[in-house]
């Protein structure tokens, strides 16, 4: 029994140079980088895609580190170039690392994963130099116009004032503030200096500073911004994104520019809208009555006549609405009245012919004479728009 023990050990012991020998003969290979690439894509072709939080995980072929060993203490298996977005490496198995940002990965970054110079396993054996580098690509900066607030235009109009309704751009009054809306945090002031105004037709444009009493150094994923000077009644603009520029410290240069546009004040002309509040992208220019009241969308309100200012009486509103009666007229001629439930809405009521098409004309000369304005000063003038179409369309 002791004799056959004997032989056992014997054999395991001349068995055993052999298996060491085998252990360093399987190559340290990187299996697989993760997140892989686009579907279709190859990596010669392009930088695979990274956003939100997504973790970069490296697979080697056998384990780095030995079984037991302290899986946060140990180094990390790959570097990350850019290195500065903040987060932790770690060792998910002995042959598997990790590294989980802590941040969303910030816009405009080319990563390169690359395995870590000399690295080796557990028993010694070095990494292939098949290992090549893998790029990743962050998404671009996104910018879009959330809105524009003014407190003039709402106060004029009693809250109704909307900066899009029946305009292609965002308005905005001479007080008015643009929300900027951005895809990812931006520090304010790099993200102001970035930006530039751009008149349309090539005129003159102001300058852009902080609005809305926003800290200028408090992070955050929108910009309220204004002119330092009141943007041209009329006139369109582009609040754009320059490339070449980071809007934040952790994020890359934005590589192609942005832009979104905003205008002046509109004209003062009537009607605006018929319902209340104002649904977005329609403007009707005829009367189509069902009813024999109509209220009409006043975009800046009426400012008091000469000799009226101040006064809040009957009689000042008297004057006023009397004044504008003297403006305008229906086509076909048909008596009204006019009245103002609230300051951003003008009342017509009159004995309309129901399926019958009616315009309200404006005499701009007469508005003029009578001293109509609107809230910030402007002349009431007539519709700029298109006739519409004879199916009763607005423009």
């Amino acid at each position: 029994m002791a004799r056959g023990l004997l032989a056992v050990l014997a054999a395991c012991a001349a068995a055993a140079p052999a298996h060491a020998a085998f252990l360093p003969a399987l190559p340290l290979n990187v299996t697989s980088v993760l997140p892989g690439p686009a579907r279709g894509v190859r990596d010669d072709e392009d930088a695979r895609p990274l956003r939100g939080r997504d973790a970069i995980t490296v697979v080697f072929s056998r384990a780095v580190i030995a079984l037991g060993a302290d899986f946060d203490a140990s180094p990390p298996a790959f570097t990350l170039a850019p290195a500065h977005v903040p987060g932790r490496f770690r060792w998910v198995t002995t042959a598997i690392a990790r590294f989980d940002p802590s941040v969303d990965w910030p816009p405009e970054l080319t990563v390169e994963v690359a395995p870590l110079a000399g690295l080796t396993s557990f028993d010694g054996t070095r990494l292939g130099s098949s290992a090549q580098p893998v790029r990743y690509r962050t998404p671009a900066l996104r910018l879009w116009l959330e809105t524009v607030r003014s407190d003039a235009a709402r106060n004029a109009t009693g809250g109704v004032w909307d900066p899009y309704t029946a305009n292609e751009h965002g308005e905005m009054p001479v007080d008015g503030h643009a929300l900027l809306r951005f895809s990812a945090a931006i520090s304010p002031m790099l993200a102001l200096a970035a930006l530039n105004l751009r008149a349309l037709d090539g005129d003159r444009a102001p300058a852009l500073r902080l609005g809305c009493d926003q800290s200028p150094t408090a992070d955050n994923s929108s910009l309220c911004v204004r002119s330092t000077e009141p943007l041209t009644p009329g006139h369109a603009y582009a609040i754009e994104l320059r490339a070449g520029r980071a809007c934040h410290p952790l994020q890359g240069a934005v590589s192609s520019p942005s832009s979104v546009e905003v205008q002046g004040l509109a004209p003062f002309f009537l009607p605006f809208l018929q319902r209340l509040p104002p649904p977005p992208a329609q403007a009707y220019r005829e009367l189509k009555p069902r009813f024999h009241r109509y209220d009409l969308w006043m975009r800046h309100g009426l400012a008091p006549l000469a000799g009226d200012e101040g006064s809040e009486s009957e009689e000042g509103e008297a004057h006023l609405l009397e004044a504008l009666r003297t403006s305008v007229s229906l086509s076909p001629p048909l008596h009204f009245d006019l009245s103002r439930p609230s300051r951003g809405v003008l009342r017509v009521e009159a004995a309309f012919e129901p399926g019958a098409r009616y315009t309200l004309r404006v005499d701009a000369a007469r508005a003029s004479a009578a001293g109509v304005r609107d809230a910030f000063g402007q002349p009431l003038v007539a519709d700029p728009r298109p006739l519409p179409d004879e199916d009763g369309g607005g423009g």
